[in-house]
């Protein structure tokens, strides 16, 4: 619930790729890992997201450098009830590679009570087998828990039929 409005919030999701076999065999290319994020969301309320942030490490959580890194191609797909927004998957290794490691959109996705929202990170590429192959991806959902507004009619006597419906 939001104790203002709207309230600042960062949805953070870590996904790990290191030996997703078991057997030894690394990591194949397209290997996809998803994770439903929870909103904790009123039913009156909506989260917009604004932009993301990317971190890409080794899984022994050292830093990689964006110049030097290697086995760092990754795409993320962000799913808000049955769709994908966008449509599309984006990239991770610009944004990555920018200055700042974040991507703003210029309109935000809305989130509504009760829609999933998830997101599908997926290898573009294959990683070898051992422990300083694996890479862990950190994507933090910059965004805003905010109350939905209704268009009341002037005399707000028939709450909360909007104006249009007249």
């Amino acid at each position: 619930m939001a104790n203002q409005d709207p309230q600042p919030e960062v949805y953070s999701v870590s996904s790990d790729f290191d030996d997703l076999t078991g057997v030894g065999l690394g990591t194949a290319a397209g290997a996809t890992i998803q994770a439903t994020i929870k909103t904790n969301q009123a039913n009156n309320e909506e989260v917009r997201v604004y932009a993301i942030q990317v971190d890409i490490q080794g899984s022994d959580f050292a830093a990689l450098s964006p110049l030097t890194g290697t086995n760092c191609d990754f795409s993320l797909t962000i799913g808000v009830g049955p769709n994908n927004v966008p449509s599309q998957s984006i990239r991770l290794r610009p944004i990555w590679s920018s200055e700042d490691n974040m991507l703003s959109w210029p309109t935000p996705i809305l989130v509504l009570y009760q829609q999933p929202f998830s997101a599908t990170i997926t290898t573009n590429q294959a990683l070898a087998t051992g422990s300083a192959n694996g890479r862990r991806i950190t994507i933090n959902f910059i965004s805003e828990l905010s109350i939905q507004k209704v268009a009341c009619a002037p005399s707000a006597t028939d709450y909360p039929r909007s104006q249009l419906g007249m």
